[in-house]
């Protein structure tokens, strides 16, 4: 856009001043880079996350409860794979031992 055309000009007076507008009147979204108005409904301020997140990104991913709560489920889904594969495991010993018997 203009403004950061501005924000790179030679002169360091005119980059001041274009870099503090654009610091005024603008926000980007921390996941998409996107720029948008401080006023527009495109983009919010997330007070978890303390940053502006446009409405086409999903910061929640990013909040300690989602992970918290993605952590627990992971080790949860880990402790079943692991305990159903002990009872194979015994259940193919019992098995063998019944037809080492026979």
């Amino acid at each position: 856009s203009r403004i950061e055309e501005l924000e790179a000009h030679k002169s360091s007076a005119i980059a001041k001043r274009a870099s503090r507008i654009w610091k005024q009147h603008f926000v980007s979204c921390a996941i998409c880079s996107s720029s948008y108005s401080k006023h527009s409904a495109d983009a919010r301020f997330c007070d978890e996350c303390k940053c502006h997140v446009c409405v086409k990104c999903n910061c929640e991913v990013f909040h300690l409860s989602y992970q918290e709560e993605f952590w627990k489920e992971m080790t949860d889904k880990e402790a079943t794979e692991k305990k159903q594969a002990a009872e194979s495991k015994k259940a193919k010993k019992k098995k063998k031992k019944a037809k080492d018997k026979n």
